[in-house]
């Protein structure tokens, strides 16, 4: 499984011939030998260890760094690991991921089984993800619900686990690098998410209110582990399984015989709203991490790219004009920059987006006029860094928007836990929000999309609401849902998906 999916930046780069390439070398000034690698913090950040070649390996370093007071008993990874289906990625990789995990490579005999894959069970599986659903009208749903119960009930004991690490691994044969590490078990996490999901919504559909919101727990849980290590991709999976687990809480909310302390349980039980440093971590340690190793990489001869964008930056890298260590400053500068920019709702976090795009389609066909030579490999090296970086930063970018639109969920989803308690203790839904300032909320929260006030709509009876924020368009459509610019909705009765 690849790194990351570059097929955005890779149609947004704009092409260049070789001879392009080869007049600006001739352009810039010529060295007989290329600047040799100084190891700093201010240029590799991590001092080690450092391979034959004089650069820094960066896998060790980084798992060396991340697993510090993890252990088989105590990592949760460790414990999924032995629950997922087999092979992750190959029998090698997996046997050497088990080995750095400290398990043995085998499936625990409660390992969750894949969902059938004939098209009657795929629409049935499909149908338990959406609502509450009944086994006689799911049958093949209740069938693999029955053989993985246990399985279901070891991975949520799993994700009890204080820690959480799984070691950064390469493919078989390669050259160890943050580039290339493969990270299978992401996409093996929202598998078991979607099963806690469905068990969950069965439970609500038989009145184990009890077992549904501790399903949703997990799934809290098992996102938040997915999310600890700074790098875009682990800390995307966990708002997409938070996502997941949204229908799951809304359900057991509105359902008639949800208790106060259920309620309250639910309530209280809410992670906290994830700080905009939770997204500028992502940049200013994992992914900035992760570029320079590309860098120092591509510097010594082993492509982390696309054929197309390798040749390109082979050409640029490897040339003597190019100073590696301005190079690495110059990057790690621009990473700490970006992440001092901590964005607090999702207009701040899309503003920021399009500056760093506004950023890469101005940037220059040649570098910057120079009037001495030293001067003209600073803004060579730099121009070539500017061509390197943001081609990656703009599939970095949706990390910030990401987690706004996730607290966004999560505030929504508090105000209706309010909401059912308030239902609870009165027999009717408030005709206002602020009838839930301070009993059931300490403060009435703010639309994550564009900082007014959420809309709140209640039925005339008092038995139904429908809460709503406006949306990636900012425009209030009525409560109108969908996947791209329409209102974000929750209410009772829960909105049906579209």
């Amino acid at each position: 499984m690849p790194r990351r999916d570059s097929t955005r930046a890779i149609q947004t780069a704009r092409p260049a011939s070789l001879g392009l390439w080869a007049l600006l070398l001739v352009a810039s000034p010529c060295y007989a030998e290329r600047p040799e690698l100084i190891i700093s913090e201010e240029t590799t950040v991590f001092l080690g260890p450092v391979r034959d070649d004089g650069t820094i390996d960066y896998v060790a370093a980084w798992n060396a760094k991340f697993s510090r007071g993890v252990t088989p008993e105590n990592n949760a990874a460790a414990a999924l690991f032995k629950l997922m289906r087999r092979p992750l990625e190959s029998q090698a990789f997996d046997r050497r991921l088990a080995a750095m995990l400290g398990v043995d490579p085998g499936m625990d005999r409660l390992a969750i089984t894949p969902w059938p894959s004939h098209p009657e069970a795929e629409t049935q599986f499909e149908k338990s993800q959406q609502g509450p659903w009944q086994a006689d009208d799911l049958p093949l749903v209740d069938q693999w619900l029955r053989a993985n119960g246990e399985g279901l009930d070891a991975l949520a004991a799993a994700v009890r686990r204080p820690r959480c690490w799984w070691p950064v691994v390469a493919a078989e044969g390669e050259r160890a690098t943050l580039f290339n590490a493969l990270y299978p078990q992401w996409s093996e996490s929202r598998f078991l998410a979607r099963s806690l999901l469905m068990r969950g919504l069965h439970r609500v559909n038989t009145g184990d209110l009890d077992g549904a919101i501790s399903d949703f727990q997990s799934l809290q849980a098992l996102g938040r582990h997915a999310g600890r290590e700074p790098l875009a991709l682990p800390r995307l999976v966990d708002f997409s399984i938070q996502h997941i687990a949204l229908p799951l809480a809304e359900h057991i909310l509105v359902h008639p015989e949800l208790t106060r302390e259920q309620a309250a349980r639910l309530r209280d039980g809410l992670l906290p709203l994830r700080t905009p440093e939770y997204a500028s971590e992502v940049l200013r340690v994992g992914e900035r991490l992760w570029m320079l190793d590309g860098m120092l990489a591509e510097f010594n001869g082993h492509s982390v790219d696309g054929e197309e964008l390798s040749r390109r930056h082979r050409i640029n890298f490897r040339s003597p004009s190019f100073d590696i260590n301005e190079a690495l400053r110059y990057t790690s500068g621009w990473y700490l920059e970006w992440a001092g920019h901590q964005p607090t709702n999702i207009g701040q976090a899309q503003a920021l987006s399009e500056a760093i795009e506004a950023r890469y389609d101005a940037l220059p066909d040649f570098p910057q006029t120079a009037d001495t030579p030293e001067q003209r490999q600073v803004f060579f090296t730099r121009w070539v860094v500017d061509r390197f970086w943001l081609h990656y930063t703009l599939g970095l970018t949706p990390v910030h928007i990401s987690l706004q639109m996730d607290n966004g969920h999560a505030v929504r989803l508090r105000v209706a836990a309010a909401l059912a308690l308030h239902r609870i203790d009165h027999q009717r839904y408030p005709q206002t929000l602020r009838a839930l300032v301070p009993d059931y909320l300490e403060a009435l929260p703010t639309d994550r999309y564009d900082g007014r006030p959420l809309t709140y709509e209640p039925g005339e009876d008092g038995k139904t609401y429908l809460l709503y924020s406006v949306g990636p368009d900012g425009e209030d459509d009525g409560g109108l849902d969908d996947v791209s610019d329409g209102d974000r909705v929750i209410g009772d009765p829960v909105p049906d998906p579209r």
